[in-house]
């Protein structure tokens, strides 16, 4: 679709404008994405000037391609709940010999009220003329009650699954599990087909999923897929040392892993290893998009969404560790982690269509989120390739 040039139109409901510099600290530009998604939507160009709210220059995007999926992860991160593609939409539009980005703003009404998250709060704002101004008391009252009547196709259950992966996350911790635990949970159950012969092969062959031969995954030829827990033994099987299993697998289409803390440490220190935690995390997403691609005994429905909660428990007083180690590390005096454990505000959702196609991506949007919580920078972290949106590891 060609879009015209947006000079000499004027700020308002449903438009404003972003400098170039904004994709710098992108603060501003989630505040107005949130204020539209409260308010009727919109669109939001970045990378055009504005005076006395008019456009009157362009800025070009060196790279828009990257920064634009730069800009598309930090959306997912930082707006809860975490918006669709459908409900804010990033494009590279090339205009006037320039490219600039724009970003189209589609509210889902079941979905309000949107919050910008930061490291100690949620900031509930709303467009109104051609400012973002904090939502009243009333209107958020008023956003909770409409969503909690929702007639949006599958609202209930997303409802529902939410609270599940919160009360599975706090099971878990009680029990006393020590390390990482990722949970991707269906909003409403699939059927697959757990017990047939291929499903061996995802757990003992590397190549059927993509994952790095002697990588830090739970691919082994020497798994062997075995029932979990004998009351649910036609529902769920696990592969991989210990008690519960590395990865486990339910009929209904949930996936949890779970890794031991010393088992992420670099073998002579007790920082963590961010390619331990990166790669665990990428192969469950490969293995994921395998089963709901071709291990499905019907097909999901295109609007499924699946949801991801990631949590590192028992890590107060670690550090996560540069790759490969290096002075740089030792000398850049980032502190140890303040908490107990490392846990999301709320789990990300994602979009079947992006987990089949682009698993490595929503990997990468849930290992981002621990990069931050343990003060590193997005340059921190090894070996994702933005351009192909994979984890490409040198053999």
């Amino acid at each position: 679709m060609t879009r015209r040039s947006p000079l000499t139109l004027l700020e308002g409901q449903h438009l404003e404008f972003k400098c170039r510099e904004a994709l710098k600290k992108p603060t501003k530009i989630v505040r107005a994405i949130v204020g539209m998604l409260n308010a009727e939507g919109g669109s939001i160009w970045v990378g055009v000037e504005e005076s006395n709210e008019i456009a009157v220059a362009l800025e070009h995007i060196e790279k828009s391609v990257i920064e634009r999926r730069r800009l598309g992860d930090v959306i997912t991160e930082t707006i809860e709940p975490s918006p669709t593609q459908t409900e804010v939409k990033l494009t590279d539009v090339p205009v006037e010999d320039t490219v600039v980005i724009c970003i189209d703003v589609t509210p889902q009404i079941a979905h309000r009220p949107y919050a910008q998250l930061s490291r100690h709060r949620r900031s509930f704002v709303r467009r109104v003329g051609a400012r973002n101004r904090p939502m009243a008391r009333h209107e958020l009252e008023e956003d909770f009650r409409r969503s909690g009547d929702a007639t949006e196709p599958h609202h209930a259950e997303r409802i529902a699954v939410v609270k599940k992966i919160m009360e599975v996350r706090e099971k878990r911790r009680d029990s006393g599990h020590r390390g990482l635990f990722l949970h991707l949970q269906p909003h409403a159950e699939l059927s697959v087909k757990i017990h047939s012969d291929s499903i061996a092969g995802l757990f003992q062959q590397w190549d059927k999923t993509g994952n790095r031969e002697g990588g830090f995954n739970f691919v082994s030829p020497y798994v062997h897929p075995r029932k979990v827990d004998p009351r649910e033994s036609e529902r769920a099987i696990g592969a991989g040392w210990g008690d519960p299993p590395v990865a486990t697998l339910w009929d209904t289409g949930r996936l949890d892993l779970s890794i031991p803390l010393d088992r992420l440490f670099f073998t002579d220190t007790q920082e963590l290893h961010p390619l331990k935690i990166i790669e665990h995390i990428t192969a469950l997403f490969r293995l994921a998009s395998v089963l709901f691609k071709h291990h499905l005994r019907d097909p999901a429905p295109t609007d499924t969404h699946v949801f991801g909660d990631l949590s590192l428990f028992g890590v107060r007083g670690r550090t996560l560790s540069s790759y490969p180690q290096s002075l740089e590390w030792v000398y850049a005096q980032i502190p140890p982690f303040e908490t107990e454990d490392m846990l999301l505000g709320a789990p990300l959702r994602f979009g079947l269509p992006d987990i089949l196609e682009h698993p490595d991506r929503c990997a990468f949007q849930l290992y981002r989120i621990a990069f931050h919580r343990f003060g590193r920078e997005d340059v921190d972290i090894p070996f994702y390739d933005r351009a192909s949106e994979t984890l490409v590891i040198p053999e």
